[in-house]
């Protein structure tokens, strides 16, 4: 058994990606490296079980089971609530007494920033709006109305152009949906 337990141990630290393992969480500063480290994987890449760690999580004996659970449990409290979750808690309260005037600068500002960046970063809408400009330099990505329809093909030919250029692939995961 203990032969299985260092082999799993080893597989998991060489399978790690280090620079995406970040813990902003007080607790997970005095678990070993090698801990750190598996739990990394448990929540790395996909952020979820593949079918060979599956297996290999109930061929565990049953404390290490509750181990990997738990660092699992960890690493997704920290992945879902970070450091500015506080931050917006409060803005969200302090949103909820808005007037209605209020909410609609608001979500215009929202709004302006969310075209900006996907129009700026977003490859597949960058080169959109560069062949709009030549056809027609009076539409601006500036006003909701004037954006194409996406359809599901384009997506499906190149998903990666969907993908920010100014965030990292490292830190999504693969969700499957119908």
């Amino acid at each position: 058994m203990a032969c299985t337990v260092v082999a799993w141990v080893n597989w998991f630290y060489l399978s790690c990606d280090f620079q995406s393992c970040t813990y902003t969480s007080a607790g997970m500063a005095y678990l070993p490296t090698i801990r750190r480290h598996i739990l990394c994987y448990l929540g790395g890449r996909g952020h979820g079980m593949n079918d060979s760690l599956l297996r290999l999580y109930h061929r565990l004996p049953a404390s290490m089971r509750s181990v990997a659970a738990s660092l699992r449990g960890l690493h997704l409290y920290s992945w879902r609530y970070g450091p500015e979750t506080e931050r917006m808690i409060e803005e969200a309260r302090k949103r909820e007494s808005w007037r209605p005037e209020q909410w609609k600068t608001w979500q215009e500002t929202q709004l302006a920033n969310v075209l900006r960046r996907t129009a700026t970063c977003v490859p597949y809408y960058r080169g959109q709006w560069a062949v709009r400009r030549h056809q027609d330099a009076q539409t601006s990505w500036k006003y909701l109305e004037n954006w194409p329809i996406l359809e599901k093909e384009p997506l499906r030919e190149n998903p990666a152009a969907f993908i920010a250029s100014d965030y990292s692939v490292k830190h999504m995961f693969h969700e499957h949906t119908s």
